[in-house]
C-alpha cells in the first residue's frame, strides 16, 4: 500500500493522463497484458540543461552523444520526423511494435564495442520505422521503468535541442504502466522461485566480486531467457547468492526487482555498484560509500525519505563505513546546480539512480512482514558532482570517461577494497 501511495502521488504531481492507443492484440497473453495500452508522458518538468548549468560541465554533451543515435536524430529533425521513446523491453520491442501497427522497422546499428560483461548489458534499442499513423520515426525501446524512459527521452531531447529549438515538439514518450508497476516478472522472465527463503542476495558487480573471492562466475538460469544468472555460495549460516541481471535496472526498475526478491524470501539484499560522490573529487575510486539514510529526489524536491529504522547488518558490524545520507534521482539531465544545492542542504554525501529505490522497496516489505530484511549498498564513486562554483575544479574521471582504460584499472582497485570488506562479513576464505 505504501508503494502504491508513493507511485500515485508521484505520477499525479508530474504526469497528465492520456487515454493512449487501443490495446495490442494477437500475441502472448502475458505480454498483451503488460503492453496493452500506452500513455503519453510529459517530460517538460525535467530541465533542459546545458553544460554551464550542469554538474557534469563540459562532459555533459560527450555523455549524451555516447548514449543516443545522433546521426539518425539529426536526419529525423531535418525531415520533421517523429522521435519516439517507448518503455518496452528491447528483446520484445520488434514484436510489440509490429503488433501495435508499426511497420518497416529497421534496427539502427550503432558503432559500439560489444560489452565484455555478462550482466547489466541490455540497453535501449533504436529503430527507424513507420508509425500506425503513417509517420516516419526514430524509435527507442527502453527497458520499462518511468525513470529510465524519462532518462533516455531527455538524452534524446538534449541532443535534438542542440540542432533546433523546435525539436522538443517532435518527441513523443510512451509509457506502459502495467509493465512498469507490476510486469517486471513477466517481461524479464523472472521465475517465482529464483532464490530460496533465507538467501542473502548480492546484486551489481557480481562476477567481478566472485573473481575477487576466487569463485567462478554466475551461471545463466536457463528458463529466464538468459536474463538472470546465479552463483550460490554456502556459508556457515545462510547461503550467499550472487545474482546477475542482464538488463539495466535503472531507477524505479530496481525498486520492483528488489520487492520481488524480498517477496521470494531474501533475508538480506546487498547492492555493489557505482555512484557519484558529493564529498570530494579525491574520493573518486578511492573511498567506499555505505549509506545509512536514503531519500528519493526529483530535480529540486524531496519526494520521499526512507524510514531510518531500515536494518543494515553490514553497518552494524562495520559502523566506521557509514557515509550518511544518499539521494537517488530519476535522470542525469536534471542533475543541475539547483539539485546540487538541495543535496548540500540535505547534507547528502552520495547520489545515484537506484539505491534509495531499493531501500524503499525493502522498507515497504518490512512494514508488512517479519522477520525484517536487511539492506546495504556498498559502492565506489566514478565521478564527483560539482557545485555551482566548482565548474573548473579538475576531476580526473567522470561518467563520460568511465570506460577508458585508466578508469577500468581504478574500478578494479575499488572492487578489491569492497571485496576486502565483504569477505570477512560473509566469512569467505581468501583465495590462495
Amino acid at each position: 500500500m505504501a508503494l502504491e501511495t508513493y507511485v500515485v502521488a508521484r505520477e499525479s504531481k508530474r504526469e497528465p493522463q492520456d487515454p493512449g492507443t487501443p490495446p495490442v492484440i494477437g500475441f502472448g497473453r502475458a505480454l498483451q497484458d503488460v503492453y496493452g495500452t500506452p500513455t503519453k508522458s510529459d517530460i517538460s518538468w525535467i530541465p533542459n540543461t546545458r553544460p554551464m548549468d550542469h554538474t557534469m560541465f563540459t562532459a555533459l554533451d560527450d555523455y549524451v552523444e555516447r548514449k543516443v543515435p545522433t546521426t539518425q536524430i539529426r536526419s529525423a529533425i531535418e525531415r520533421s520526423m517523429r522521435i519516439q521513446v517507448h518503455g518496452i523491453f528491447p528483446p520484445d520491442a520488434r514484436d510489440v511494435l509490429r503488433r501495435a501497427g508499426y511497420r518497416s522497422l529497421r534496427t539502427i546499428e550503432r558503432d559500439e564495442h560489444p560489452s565484455p560483461k555478462n550482466w547489466n548489458k541490455v540497453r535501449p534499442q533504436f529503430f527507424t520505422g513507420t508509425t500506425p499513423d503513417g509517420d516516419r520515426a526514430v524509435i527507442a525501446a527502453v527497458i520499462p521503468g518511468v525513470d529510465y524512459v524519462h532518462h533516455y527521452a531527455t538524452l534524446m531531447r538534449h541532443y535534438a535541442l542542440t540542432l533546433s529549438t523546435d525539436a522538443a515538439n517532435l518527441i513523443d514518450v510512451f509509457r506502459y504502466r502495467a509493465a512498469e508497476e507490476l510486469g517486471l516478472p513477466t517481461w524479464s522472465r523472472l521465475p517465482t522461485n529464483l532464490i530460496r527463503a533465507g538467501d542473502r542476495v548480492v546484486l551489481g558487480y557480481v562476477d567481478e566480486l566472485l573473481e575477487e573471492f576466487g569463485l567462478s562466475a554466475a551461471e545463466v538460469v536457463p528458463d529466464t531467457d538468459g536474463n538472470y544468472g546465479i552463483r550460490r555460495v554456502p556459508t556457515e549460516s545462510e547461503d550467499v547468492v550472487f545474482l546477475g541481471v542482464r538488463y539495466s535496472y535503472w531507477g524505479s526498475i530496481s525498486q520492483h526487482l528488489v520487492a520481488e526478491l524480498c517477496r521470494q524470501g531474501a533475508s538480506e539484499i546487498i547492492y555493489v555498484a557505482k555512484l557519484g560522490s558529493l564529498t570530494s573529487p579525491h574520493d573518486v575510486y578511492k573511498r567506499i560509500f555505505v549509506p545509512s539514510k536514503f531519500a528519493l529526489v526529483q530535480h529540486d524536491e524531496v519526494q520521499l525519505n526512507v524510514p531510518e529504522w531500515l536494518p543494515n547488518r553490514l553497518l552494524e558490524q562495520n559502523p566506521a563505513l557509514n557515509t550518511g545520507l544518499h539521494i537517488s534521482v530519476p535522470t542525469v539531465l536534471e542533475e543541475d546546480y539547483k539539485q546540487r544545492q538541495l543535496a548540500s542542504q540535505l547534507q547528502a554525501n552520495s547520489i545515484d539512480n537506484e539505491i534509495a529505490h531499493m531501500a524503499w522497496a525493502v522498507s515497504n516489505h518490512n512494514a508488512r512482514t517479519d522477520p525484517a530484511v536487511s539492506f546495504s549498498a556498498v559502492h565506489f564513486a566514478t565521478d564527483y558532482v560539482r557545485g555551482e562554483h566548482e565548474r573548473t575544479v579538475p576531476v580526473e574521471h567522470n561518467l563520460a570517461s568511465n570506460r577508458e582504460k585508466a578508469a577500468i584499472i581504478e574500478r578494479q582497485k575499488a572492487l578489491a577494497m569492497i571485496a576486502n570488506v565483504l569477505r570477512p562479513y560473509f566469512r569467505l576464505r581468501k583465495p590462495e
